[in-house]
């Protein structure tokens, strides 16, 4: 029996592999794809998922449009990484000719909620997440889990210690975090160094003449390009990993459990998330607390680099 999942996405091009690999895994099904503003513009977001499911060949889930900015901030686009359409700005892919459902993204995570059982796989802001969970919290309490690409262990990529997802919408995230669903982060760090994508990666897929693997390597172009102006071009693919984690756990290197929130106050590490590793059982001398919330978060930092790039490849190509 297949595993039931929803993703949660802001469609630009490493989103877009993500989907990619979880349409084509035979061992779950891809009930629906919710999207938000985030990489681009919810209704980019949203066409550029149904572009994603078109080339990936496989299941045609529905696609259900979300909230077009965060809870409290305007929406701040991460066009000049991803593109103006977030998929590299190549002009040569086919739209889909599929439209979204008319439901929002909210309503529709809340229904799929009460089916129980469901995991969550979240790839951007978690805008949809946090009102779906304030609208209707018994429904939502359906998810077993939610897997999430964010945060930063050590270095983020929006500020020092902040990453793009979470620092987007931090009052979100926050909330999420704090809601009681247990959340699997993997953070911006799992997808850097022997997992990122090099020019022999990338020629490899080009080589086996996929139309899917093609497009996976294209639509990441203006990252491919900007890692080439400082060197040897590569890109990486920080919501692959995520969907690698739920998809295949034993890829994991290297993850912890903590009590995880998310900065939200602080002008310099608005966005970070603060991981709180202290064993749970005791309470150090200097603090003021008799007790420690419980862990509520795994956090996985690191991936059996050379095991993920394959079978990410042998998916996807």
């Amino acid at each position: 029996m297949k595993r039931p999942i929803v993703i949660d996405t802001d469609t630009g091009s490493d989103d877009a592999v993500a989907l990619v690999l979880a349409l084509r895994d035979p061992a779950v099904e891809v009930l629906a794809i919710t999207t938000v503003a985030g990489n681009v513009g919810v209704e980019q977001a949203t066409q550029n998922a149904l572009m994603t499911i078109d080339y990936a060949e496989r299941e045609t889930p529905p696609v259900y449009q979300g909230c077009a900015k965060p809870l409290y901030h305007p929406h701040i686009s991460a066009e000049g990484v991803h593109g103006e359409d977030g998929m590299g700005d190549l002009g040569t892919l086919v739209p889909s000719a599929r439209l979204p459902e008319k439901e929002h993204a909210v309503d529709a995570l809340i229904a799929l909620g009460r089916r129980g059982g469901v995991e969550l796989l979240a790839l951007g802001p978690l805008t949809n997440v946090a009102l779906a969970m304030m609208k209707d919290p018994e429904a939502m309490r359906g998810y077993t889990r939610i897997t999430l690409m964010g945060g930063a262990y050590t270095k983020g990529n929006t500020g020092h210690l902040a990453e793009f997802n979470l620092w987007e919408d931090a009052e979100a995230a926050d909330y999420v975090f704090t809601f009681g669903v247990p959340i699997t982060m993997v953070t911006i760090e799992a997808c850097r160094d022997e997992a990122k994508l090099t020019r022999d990666d990338c020629d490899r897929i080009k080589a086996a003449g996929s139309r899917c693997g093609a497009f996976c390597v294209d639509c990441n172009r203006t990252l491919y390009e900007a890692s080439a102006r400082y060197g040897e071009p590569y890109f990486t693919l920080p919501d692959a990993a995520a969907a690698a984690v739920l998809l295949r756990p034993d890829l994991v290197a290297e993850q912890f459990d903590s009590y995880t929130r998310i900065e939200c106050q602080s002008e310099l590490a608005y966005g970070a998330t603060v991981n709180d590793r202290r064993p749970r059982d005791r309470v150090e001398f200097v603090s003021k607390k008799s007790t420690f919330p419980p862990f509520n978060c795994r956090v996985v930092h690191r991936l059996k680099a050379a095991e993920f790039k394959e079978w990410m490849i042998a998916l996807i190509a």
